[in-house]
């Protein structure tokens, strides 16, 4: 049951909260209305007598401002969870950590093909001495290039993830087709890259 993906079901799984339609009515009306004089009455919007704009007009803003505020949730999340995995990807690595691994992939290309400067040959030597691990400059370049690929390989397929699950909020704000989104994603995200 570990690498099983348990199937989306709308009655199970939320991923972004009900929106509370009340606060963005009174947003919305506060943002296009203001100049008109208008009150909430046991839920409802209630207007001056020759005040109120068309009720197309208003609710279509509201509708826009429902749709906007679950799609940014849903934005938030798949931000929120992807950054996670990365996180989880890179082993706990600290940012300065991760950012020597470039340089350090780098300098073991270029060891490997016999291109490498004395002083950095010292670098990689100076590290394999603080070690303490009996390991040659080209042993901890072996193994720094094959970390950095399997990295760049693993946050790549995140990052593909990520861009397919973010476009997809934007195909419908639908409460049920973002939380299938996330779920999808959430399900993906358990299994091993």
């Amino acid at each position: 049951m570990q690498n099983q993906i348990i199937p989306f079901d709308k009655a199970v799984h939320h991923y972004i909260p009900v929106i509370n339609e009340l606060a963005v009515t009174e947003n919305v009306l506060m943002q296009h209305y203001a100049d008109k004089p208008w009150s909430f009455a046991q839920g409802k919007v209630e207007w001056q007598v020759d005040s109120q704009p068309p009720v197309r007009e208003w609710h279509q803003y509201v509708q826009q401002a429902i749709e906007q505020e679950s799609q940014q949730q849903a934005q938030s999340y798949i931000e929120s969870l992807c950054n996670q995995k990365a996180k989880a990807l890179s082993g706990g690595a600290t940012e300065h950590q991760l950012m020597s691994w470039t340089d350090k992939a780098r300098r073991a290309r270029e060891l490997m093909a016999n291109a490498l400067s004395t002083e950095e040959v010292a670098v990689l030597q100076a590290e394999c001495d603080a070690r303490e691990r009996q390991e040659t400059p080209q042993m901890l370049a072996q193994k720094q290039l094959d970390r950095a690929v399997n990295y760049s390989r693993k946050i790549a397929k995140l990052e593909g993830m990520k861009k397919a699950a973010l476009d997809k909020t934007k195909v419908s704000a639908e409460r049920d087709h973002l939380n299938q989104v996330l779920h999808n994603l959430t399900e993906a995200l358990k299994h091993p890259f």
